[in-house]
Protein backbone atom coordinates (compact mmCIF):
# COMPACT_ATOMS: atom_id res chain seq x y z
CA UNK A 1 0.00 0.00 0.00
CA UNK A 2 2.66 2.41 0.99
CA UNK A 3 4.78 1.63 -2.41
CA UNK A 4 1.33 2.42 -4.19
CA UNK A 5 0.70 5.47 -2.31
CA UNK A 6 3.98 6.93 -2.97
CA UNK A 7 4.36 6.26 -6.70
CA UNK A 8 1.07 7.72 -7.36
CA UNK A 9 1.63 10.95 -5.88
CA UNK A 10 4.79 11.02 -7.47
CA UNK A 11 2.97 11.26 -10.48
CA UNK A 12 0.14 13.29 -9.47
CA UNK A 13 2.78 15.78 -9.10
CA UNK A 14 4.56 15.50 -11.98
CA UNK A 15 1.62 15.75 -14.06
CA UNK A 16 0.48 18.85 -12.55
CA UNK A 17 4.49 20.02 -13.79
CA UNK A 18 4.89 18.26 -16.75
CA UNK A 19 2.96 20.95 -18.85
CA UNK A 20 4.67 23.87 -17.27
CA UNK A 21 8.72 22.70 -17.67
CA UNK A 22 10.62 19.50 -18.61
CA UNK A 23 11.28 17.86 -15.04
CA UNK A 24 14.41 15.44 -15.44
CA UNK A 25 15.92 13.54 -13.28
CA UNK A 26 12.87 11.50 -12.64
CA UNK A 27 13.14 7.25 -12.43
CA UNK A 28 9.48 5.37 -13.36
CA UNK A 29 9.21 3.25 -11.39
CA UNK A 30 9.34 -0.79 -12.62
CA UNK A 31 6.14 -3.19 -12.32
CA UNK A 32 6.73 -5.20 -9.32
CA UNK A 33 9.57 -3.48 -8.27
CA UNK A 34 9.56 -2.22 -4.38
CA UNK A 35 10.15 1.64 -4.17
CA UNK A 36 12.90 2.71 -1.92
CA UNK A 37 13.47 5.98 0.20
CA UNK A 38 16.10 6.94 -1.83
CA UNK A 39 14.78 6.38 -4.85
CA UNK A 40 11.46 8.29 -3.90
CA UNK A 41 12.98 11.05 -2.74
CA UNK A 42 15.20 11.44 -5.69
CA UNK A 43 11.87 11.81 -7.67
CA UNK A 44 10.69 14.36 -5.51
CA UNK A 45 13.90 16.13 -5.22
CA UNK A 46 13.82 16.27 -9.21
CA UNK A 47 10.35 17.89 -9.49
CA UNK A 48 11.08 20.35 -6.65
CA UNK A 49 14.01 21.63 -8.92
CA UNK A 50 12.22 21.62 -11.63
CA UNK A 51 8.90 23.36 -9.94
CA UNK A 52 11.62 26.19 -8.46
CA UNK A 53 12.86 26.81 -11.81
CA UNK A 54 9.25 26.89 -12.98
CA UNK A 55 8.72 29.57 -10.20
CA UNK A 56 11.48 31.74 -11.26
CA UNK A 57 10.72 31.96 -14.57
CA UNK A 58 6.96 33.17 -13.83
CA UNK A 59 8.44 35.77 -11.07
CA UNK A 60 10.89 37.23 -13.75
CA UNK A 61 7.70 37.12 -16.59
CA UNK A 62 5.73 38.84 -14.25
CA UNK A 63 8.38 41.42 -13.48
CA UNK A 64 8.76 42.22 -16.58
CA UNK A 65 5.03 42.68 -17.48
CA UNK A 66 4.70 44.56 -14.55
CA UNK A 67 2.05 41.82 -12.44
CA UNK A 68 4.68 40.37 -9.80
CA UNK A 69 4.86 41.86 -6.26
CA UNK A 70 2.60 45.13 -5.20
CA UNK A 71 3.19 48.37 -6.96
CA UNK A 72 3.84 50.17 -3.46
CA UNK A 73 6.70 48.21 -3.25
CA UNK A 74 8.04 48.53 -6.51
CA UNK A 75 7.74 52.49 -6.69
CA UNK A 76 8.75 52.98 -3.09
CA UNK A 77 12.21 54.30 -3.07
CA UNK A 78 12.42 55.39 -6.80
CA UNK A 79 13.12 58.48 -8.48
CA UNK A 80 11.26 59.18 -11.74
CA UNK A 81 12.69 61.75 -14.70
CA UNK A 82 9.70 63.52 -15.31
CA UNK A 83 9.37 66.31 -18.05
CA UNK A 84 6.08 68.42 -18.15
CA UNK A 85 4.63 71.45 -19.95
CA UNK A 86 1.36 73.54 -20.23
CA UNK A 87 -0.58 76.55 -20.86
CA UNK A 88 -2.67 79.24 -19.00
CA UNK A 89 -5.32 81.37 -20.22
CA UNK A 90 -6.07 83.62 -18.05
CA UNK A 91 -8.14 87.17 -17.23
CA UNK A 92 -8.97 88.92 -14.81
CA UNK A 93 -12.23 89.25 -13.26
CA UNK A 94 -12.25 93.07 -12.64
CA UNK A 95 -11.44 93.77 -16.37
CA UNK A 96 -11.04 97.20 -17.61
CA UNK A 97 -10.08 98.90 -20.97
CA UNK A 98 -6.34 98.90 -19.72
CA UNK A 99 -6.64 95.39 -18.44
CA UNK A 100 -7.86 92.15 -19.80
CA UNK A 101 -5.74 88.99 -19.50
CA UNK A 102 -2.34 87.39 -20.27
CA UNK A 103 -1.19 83.96 -22.00
CA UNK A 104 1.34 82.02 -20.23
CA UNK A 105 3.52 78.77 -21.78
CA UNK A 106 5.48 76.92 -18.91
CA UNK A 107 7.91 73.74 -19.23
CA UNK A 108 10.24 72.60 -17.07
CA UNK A 109 11.86 69.04 -15.64
CA UNK A 110 11.67 67.39 -11.85
CA UNK A 111 13.55 63.97 -10.37
CA UNK A 112 11.03 62.75 -7.81
CA UNK A 113 11.90 60.66 -5.56
CA UNK A 114 9.30 58.51 -3.90
CA UNK A 115 11.23 57.98 -0.16
CA UNK A 116 10.31 55.19 1.67
CA UNK A 117 8.85 56.98 4.38
CA UNK A 118 6.24 58.51 1.90
CA UNK A 119 7.82 61.74 1.70
CA UNK A 120 9.02 63.43 -1.50
CA UNK A 121 12.16 64.83 -2.62
CA UNK A 122 12.47 66.66 -5.56
CA UNK A 123 14.78 68.47 -7.86
CA UNK A 124 12.65 70.93 -10.33
CA UNK A 125 13.87 73.59 -12.40
CA UNK A 126 11.05 75.69 -15.31
CA UNK A 127 11.08 78.56 -17.86
CA UNK A 128 7.96 80.42 -18.60
CA UNK A 129 6.53 83.06 -20.30
CA UNK A 130 3.64 85.62 -19.85
CA UNK A 131 2.37 88.06 -22.01
CA UNK A 132 -0.64 90.44 -21.61
CA UNK A 133 -2.85 91.18 -23.12
CA UNK A 134 -3.35 95.04 -22.26
CA UNK A 135 -1.68 97.50 -24.02
CA UNK A 136 1.16 99.29 -22.00
CA UNK A 137 1.02 101.90 -24.64
CA UNK A 138 -1.62 103.37 -27.08
CA UNK A 139 -1.57 101.55 -30.34
CA UNK A 140 -0.01 103.56 -33.34
CA UNK A 141 -0.57 103.41 -37.15
CA UNK A 142 2.25 102.03 -39.00
CA UNK A 143 3.03 102.65 -42.76
CA UNK A 144 4.55 99.41 -44.17
CA UNK A 145 6.97 99.15 -47.32
CA UNK A 146 4.54 98.49 -49.78
CA UNK A 147 2.40 101.55 -48.48
CA UNK A 148 -0.11 99.57 -46.26
CA UNK A 149 -1.27 100.58 -42.83
CA UNK A 150 -1.52 98.55 -39.54
CA UNK A 151 -2.09 99.24 -36.31
CA UNK A 152 0.93 98.26 -34.07
CA UNK A 153 0.44 98.14 -29.83
CA UNK A 154 2.47 97.30 -27.47
CA UNK A 155 1.79 94.29 -24.73
CA UNK A 156 3.91 93.49 -21.34
CA UNK A 157 6.13 90.29 -21.75
CA UNK A 158 7.59 88.38 -18.33
CA UNK A 159 9.81 85.60 -18.81
CA UNK A 160 11.22 83.79 -15.74
CA UNK A 161 13.92 80.77 -15.36
CA UNK A 162 14.08 79.02 -11.62
CA UNK A 163 15.81 75.97 -10.59
CA UNK A 164 17.49 73.84 -10.37
CA UNK A 165 15.90 73.54 -6.78
CA UNK A 166 15.90 70.94 -4.30
CA UNK A 167 12.42 70.67 -2.12
CA UNK A 168 12.05 67.70 0.42
CA UNK A 169 8.97 67.02 2.78
CA UNK A 170 5.15 66.98 1.14
CA UNK A 171 3.76 63.80 1.12
CA UNK A 172 2.77 60.44 -1.73
CA UNK A 173 0.05 57.73 -1.44
CA UNK A 174 -0.90 55.38 -4.04
CA UNK A 175 -4.39 53.73 -4.59
CA UNK A 176 -4.42 50.99 -6.92
CA UNK A 177 -2.31 52.13 -10.02
CA UNK A 178 -3.34 55.92 -9.13
CA UNK A 179 -0.42 58.20 -7.49
CA UNK A 180 -1.02 61.45 -5.27
CA UNK A 181 1.54 63.77 -4.48
CA UNK A 182 1.39 66.55 -2.62
CA UNK A 183 4.60 68.24 -3.42
CA UNK A 184 6.61 70.37 -1.02
CA UNK A 185 5.11 73.87 -0.16
CA UNK A 186 1.50 72.57 -1.39
CA UNK A 187 -1.59 72.32 -0.46
CA UNK A 188 -3.35 70.21 -2.92
CA UNK A 189 -2.13 67.20 -4.70
CA UNK A 190 -1.46 65.84 -8.11
CA UNK A 191 -2.80 62.71 -9.14
CA UNK A 192 -0.34 60.47 -11.61
CA UNK A 193 -1.28 57.09 -13.57
CA UNK A 194 1.38 54.69 -12.65
CA UNK A 195 2.30 51.80 -14.76
CA UNK A 196 2.12 48.38 -13.55
CA UNK A 197 5.45 47.70 -14.11
CA UNK A 198 6.27 50.86 -12.07
CA UNK A 199 8.12 52.74 -15.10
CA UNK A 200 6.34 55.10 -16.23
CA UNK A 201 4.25 58.17 -14.44
CA UNK A 202 1.53 60.31 -16.72
CA UNK A 203 -0.02 63.15 -15.58
CA UNK A 204 -2.76 65.15 -17.97
CA UNK A 205 -4.95 67.54 -16.26
CA UNK A 206 -7.20 70.72 -17.47
CA UNK A 207 -9.55 73.03 -16.09
CA UNK A 208 -11.15 75.96 -14.96
CA UNK A 209 -10.17 77.85 -11.71
CA UNK A 210 -10.55 81.35 -9.95
CA UNK A 211 -7.78 82.21 -7.57
CA UNK A 212 -7.93 85.76 -5.98
CA UNK A 213 -8.20 87.82 -9.02
CA UNK A 214 -7.15 85.88 -11.75
CA UNK A 215 -9.50 83.81 -13.61
CA UNK A 216 -7.77 80.64 -15.63
CA UNK A 217 -8.04 77.53 -18.00
CA UNK A 218 -4.76 75.63 -17.14
CA UNK A 219 -3.89 72.94 -19.71
CA UNK A 220 -0.82 70.24 -17.97
CA UNK A 221 1.00 67.36 -19.45
CA UNK A 222 3.56 65.49 -17.43
CA UNK A 223 5.43 61.87 -18.39
CA UNK A 224 7.93 60.80 -16.03
CA UNK A 225 10.51 57.71 -16.66
CA UNK A 226 12.22 55.45 -13.78
CA UNK A 227 15.71 56.09 -13.99
CA UNK A 228 18.07 53.11 -13.74
CA UNK A 229 19.89 53.62 -10.89
CA UNK A 230 16.54 53.38 -8.88
CA UNK A 231 16.12 49.94 -9.72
Amino acid sequence: MKKVILTGLTAAVMSATAMASEVTGYTAPQSGQAATAAGVDANFQALISAINDNNDRIAALEDAAGTGGSLEDKISGATFNIVYLGSIIGTYQDQSSSNYGYLEGFAGSSLLTLETDGTITEVWQEALREIGLERVSDCVEVTDEFGGSYSECSHAVYDEESGPETNSGGAWQLNGNVLSVTFPGEDSSEDFMVTMSGEVLVLGSGGHEVDGNNDDYENSMAIGVRTPDSE
